[in-house]
């Protein structure tokens, strides 16, 4: 029998899946926050393209 997710794990999970698609459509990762309900959690860089 498993657990359910706690809040922060769901979002660490959720992060993970966003966090591989960014690097297979070639970004740079320039810092990550995996903290609860702080923005931005990903600042990324591709070419000429940032995202935060």
């Amino acid at each position: 029998m498993s657990l359910p997710l706690t809040e922060q794990e769901l979002h660490n999970l959720a992060m993970n899946i966003v966090g591989k698609d960014l690097e297979e459509q070639g970004f740079e990762f320039m810092g990550i926050n995996s903290e609860l309900k702080k923005n931005p959690q990903f600042v990324a860089l591709k070419e000429k393209h940032f995202i935060l």
